[in-house]
């Protein structure tokens, strides 16, 4: 295996490198050798159908990276023409060009074509040829185009005049400018067939005159609004005077007319026309390019002859000719360049509107991203707060049971200490009894010790009944759901007497003021939540480190309104009011205080459509007023 490898290695590295050499051979001489490419031009170089179709031709073989030789001639046929032009011109070029064989031969217009046709074999032999800016083919029909091709140009007079019969249903009369030279004819009898497929009621006349003048006088007497006039080209009139500048041309017919003028070649854009679909020359000379550069490359084409067709025709109108003549812009076909447009508000403005469209739907994203954040966060603040909310009630309840013990256990004891006195005094009668040693005095005396016990018994249990009735009523009023008519100074004792067991773990007495017979129809369970919250940030805070508290509560009706004043002489403070109904809000935070009381307070008023206001000084307490209507 080795043993080939090393044969082969060798044979492999003389192969590359006469491949190399092939090459480098081959690169240098395609440098040494360029295309050699003449562009043979019917009219001069200030003609602009030839400048443009020039440019067409030389931009197109310049991006394709060839290296070409381009030899132009200008023929100058719209200043002179006849056959001693054309021998002279023969003469020329067979001088000029009898070392020089060329890779291919471009011609521009008729009359260069027709020109090479005549003394193409004494000049160039076989060299392939490709033409533009030819109107028609029949007249060549007679001579052999074997190796030659190009584009047949076909203007779209057929387009043009049904966009002005669109525009002037009431056009009858169509007036065409075009000029004798060969192009001209060429361009006439192509015209000529187009114009057959037309109804007769709609005329075609070709302008006549014998020089620019009176091709002018002729336009000056068109005034109705049944006529338009449609310039082809008009570069020699039948005198011999050539005109090279098509755009004066265009210009002095426009400016004589009185009625639409259109156009069918784009040389005569911006210069007087309507508009009308145009044929441009830069489009004609890159294509016969594109051709030349394909056969160059491949050495054949698919076809001889191209029709360039009306494809490659542009509409372009001018905005100011058409509003001059009342022509409306919105029947052009779509996709029409129309310049001198009046900008729209949108292209006017067209970078800031989409900048802000995208501003503006980045900002929906963002609100609609922050939104769900929003919702989300509120979900969980609110399970936040039924969850703080359950642990107030908790601990409220809890102080509740607290209290509730201690205030049971006095009475109970009592009951238990009389119980066991009662049950010592029944064990002495008994062993008295017994011992025959029971005297009427001692009975007496242990009558009377009973029936005081007795009393003592009924007295405390009494008490505890009436706490456990108390505490009984605030329970099922404070889970009521429904609202109801209730006397608020019998249910407010009631749950004044069961928050009362505050009173054994701080020092503070209360002072309840309220008419006997004040009725309201409500739900007793939020007087319940209003008072006992208002009655523990009392205790809790405002009686803090004092040896003596007191609250003053005062009820009453103004008009529809249920008014309740509460006081506390307290610590307060100007800054008690600005957050005491804020939520999660505690002086206490950390000891088992939420500090969702008065918040809970607001809420409450807040659900009956009521108010409430906080005022507070340092060392003076605070004062809330509560409004609730009960119309």
């Amino acid at each position: 295996m080795r043993t080939r490898l090393r044969i082969y290695i060798p044979i492999l590295m003389v192969m590359l490198l006469i491949t190399s050499i092939f090459f480098a051979a081959f690169f240098v001489h395609a440098e040494e050798n360029p295309l050699n490419v003449l562009i043979l031009n019917s009219y001069n170089d200030q003609y602009k159908w030839t400048v443009d179709t020039l440019k067409g031709i030389r931009e197109t073989i310049s991006s394709t990276g060839f290296d070409v030789n381009v030899r132009i001639e200008y023929m100058d046929g719209k200043n002179i023409y006849s056959d001693d032009h054309n021998q002279m011109l023969y003469e020329l070029y067979k001088l000029k060009y009898a070392d020089v064989n060329f890779d291919a031969i471009i011609t521009t217009d008729d009359y260069a074509f027709d020109f090479l046709l005549e003394y193409r074999n004494e000049l160039f032999a076989d060299t392939p040829v490709f033409f533009c800016g030819v109107n028609s083919l029949e007249p060549y029909a007679e001579y052999d185009l074997e190796n030659i091709y190009g584009l047949v140009e076909d203007n779209s007079l057929i387009e043009t005049v049904d966009v002005a019969l669109k525009q002037n249903p009431k056009l009858k009369n169509i007036n065409i400018v075009v000029d004798s030279s060969i192009s001209g004819l060429s361009t006439r009898r192509e015209m000529i067939k187009d114009i057959e497929e037309y109804d007769k009621e709609l005329k075609f006349n070709f302008v006549e005159g014998d020089t620019l003048m009176e091709i002018q006088a002729t336009i000056r007497g068109m005034s109705d609004d049944e006529s338009i006039v449609i310039v082809a080209f008009y570069s020699i009139d039948n005198k011999g005077t050539a005109y090279n500048s098509q755009e004066d041309v265009t210009k002095a017919i426009a400016d004589a007319s009185s009625v639409p003028v259109y156009g069918l070649w784009s040389f005569s854009f911006e210069h007087g026309i309507v508009g009308g679909k145009l044929v441009s020359g830069y489009s004609h000379g890159e294509k016969t390019a594109k051709l030349m550069l394909d056969f160059i490359n491949n050495h054949q084409l698919k076809s001889k002859i191209y029709s360039d067709g009306t494809d490659s025709n542009i509409h372009m109108y001018d905005y100011n000719e058409l509003t001059k003549y009342g022509l409306d812009v919105n029947l052009l076909p779509k996709g029409s360049i129309i310049i001198n447009q009046p900008e729209s508000f949108y292209e006017k403005h067209k970078h800031v509107i989409l900048v802000s469209f995208a501003i503006i739907f980045l900002l929906v994203i963002y609100i609609i991203i922050l939104r769900t954040q929003i919702t989300t966060a509120s979900k969980k603040i609110e399970e936040t707060q039924m969850s703080l909310m359950l642990a107030e009630k908790t601990s409220a309840l809890s102080v509740l049971m607290n209290g509730i013990a201690h205030e049971m256990n006095t009475p109970l004891g009592n009951c238990i200490m009389v119980v066991s006195y009662l049950e010592r005094v029944n064990e002495e009668i008994k062993e008295k009894y017994q011992n025959t040693s029971l005297t009427k005095s001692d009975l007496a005396e242990n009558i009377h010790l009973i029936e005081d016990s007795c009393k003592r018994l009924s007295l405390n249990l009494g008490k505890a009944t009436e706490l456990v009735e108390s505490f009984k009523a605030i329970s099922v009023q404070h889970e009521t759901v429904s609202s109801r008519m209730f006397n608020f100074k019998s249910y407010m004792e009631e749950v004044l007497l069961s928050l009362d067991v505050f009173s054994n773990q701080s020092n503070y007495t209360l002072e309840f003021n309220c008419p006997n017979e004040l009725y309201i129809f409500s739900k007793p369970g939020y007087y319940y939540q209003i008072f006992s919250n208002l009655i523990s940030n009392s205790v809790e805070h405002g009686f803090k480190d004092m040896d003596k508290g007191h609250i003053v509560i005062n009820v009453g009706m103004d008009g529809g309104d249920l008014v309740v004043e509460y006081f506390d002489n307290g610590k307060g403070g100007d800054k008690v009011c600005k957050t005491v109904f804020d939520p999660f809000y505690s002086s206490k935070r950390g000891s088992d205080h939420s500090g969702l009381g008065m918040y809970n307070v607001y809420n409450i008023v807040s659900s009956q459509n009521g108010s409430i206001e906080c005022s507070s000084k340092e060392n003076e307490g605070v004062n809330y007023i509560i409004r609730i209507p009960q119309a």
